[in-house]
């Protein structure tokens, strides 16, 4: 049984050497199918406006790949030492994908000899470090009505924050935590300890009411410490009680009338226990 399970493996194994094999060289003759391609304008007889239209609708190739293929083979024409490479199974796609924008005759040999040695993160490191780009606006896209796409540009050390918090949650909760799941658990316990509000809310529900069975409203005072309108500098200033919301609400009005709207004392929430 063992001998047969063992065999099975193996053929399963070696076809899947094949196909890798196969779909590699694939991918290098394709390369070269669109140089000549692009060469002879042949995507005009289909009548096709460019090569790219050419790949994906007539070959159905994704965006992604054609843009991907297209690049290297153009880059290819300039420096035919990065097909070469591809072709002697020295550096991947992915790779040349890579270094195929900053690739010329003079850093040519340089870059795909990193290309063919170093892993995809670290070759990107090396391209950050020799090719800083510049910080990109932060993007939020909404794609369903309860979620949105954040892009935002970070330092590398912060990066490495997020993934050992992400790694101590994980480890917490005995299941994976994505990086969303991670934002949103530090948020939520940021939030509840240092939100002034939060903090004010707390307070009031620590007031004791035993001493005032009849009243059923109360007034939380948040007082701006240093910058009138910041609502990260309010705290709790004071708690006072009412029997009604009539008494409530006249003794608001006198409030308004008192102070200014600028005036730190002028911010007063209402908090009314039912």
């Amino acid at each position: 049984m063992t001998s047969v399970r063992h065999l099975i493996h193996q053929q399963l194994h070696e076809k899947a050497l094949y196909s890798a094999r196969e779909y590699l060289r694939f991918e290098a003759e394709l390369i070269g199918i669109l140089q000549e391609l692009d060469r002879n304008k042949t995507y005009l007889h289909f009548q096709m406006p460019s090569l790219f239209a050419y790949t994906t609708k007539l070959l159905h190739l994704s965006q992604h790949i054609a843009l991907t293929l297209i690049g290297i083979a153009r880059k290819s024409i300039q420096v035919p030492e990065l097909k070469a490479a591809i072709e002697e199974k020295k550096i991947t796609i992915s790779n040349a994908r890579r270094i195929a924008p900053i690739l010329n005759s003079e850093n040519k040999r340089g870059w795909i000899e990193k290309a063919a040695t170093l892993s995809q993160a670290k070759l990107e490191c090396e391209l950050a470090k020799s090719f800083p780009e510049k910080p990109s606006p932060t993007k939020i896209k909404y794609k369903t009505e309860s979620s949105v796409r954040l892009e935002v540009d970070l330092q590398a050390k912060t990066l490495e924050k997020l993934k050992r918090v992400q790694e101590i949650l994980s480890q917490k909760k005995q299941a994976h935590i994505g990086a969303a799941s991670t934002l949103d658990l530090v948020l939520d316990e940021f939030i509840e300890k240092h939100d002034p509000i939060q903090r004010a809310q707390r307070a009031i529900q620590r007031v004791n009411f035993s001493n005032e069975p009849d009243k059923h409203c109360v007034v939380s005072l948040l007082h701006h410490a240093n910058s009138p309108g910041m609502v990260s500098n309010l705290h709790l200033r004071n708690v006072r009680f009412f029997p009604s919301p009539g008494a409530l609400d006249g003794w608001l009005a006198a409030r308004s009338a008192q102070f200014p709207a600028t005036h730190p004392l002028a911010d007063i929430h209402p908090a009314y226990l039912q």
